[in-house]
């Protein structure tokens, strides 16, 4: 069965606080005093806005595919490879400066486009 992959909660805040303000169908909520993956589309299908998201204590999580498509109107294009030893890279396109960077070293695809994201977050958008 293939299934959704939403960024991590350390992700999903730093993307909020550089302005990710889309809809999601899926939340980090906080229960017992910890973040986790919640479902917040109801019964008929419609997904909650971030303002009530933001009500219930509530941070938006958006799939990895999400994030880098919002990152991709910031300019900066995220392409994923695999090396020789079956390590994933991934690599950084800065289309604001036609420069790239390359991080690798992973063993999952998934974890290549995370730290991926978060480079750009940490790193490339102020």
């Amino acid at each position: 069965m293939i299934t959704e992959d939403y960024v991590s909660f350390e992700v999903a805040k730093l993307l909020k606080e550089k302005g990710f303000n889309e809809e999601c169908d899926v939340a980090y909520s906080k229960i017992n005093g910890e973040y986790l993956l919640n479902d917040v589309v109801d019964d008929y299908g419609y997904g909650s806005t971030n303002s009530y998201l933001e009500c219930k204590n509530e941070m938006s999580a958006p799939t990895l595919q999400m994030a880098m498509k919002w990152l991709r109107t910031k300019k900066l294009i995220i392409l994923i490879g695999v090396s020789k030893n079956n390590y994933y890279n991934a690599k950084i396109l800065d289309t604001r400066s036609n420069g790239y960077v390359k991080i690798g070293g992973y063993d999952a695809y998934e974890e290549a486009e995370e730290e991926a994201i978060k480079y750009c977050l940490t790193t490339l958008i102020d």
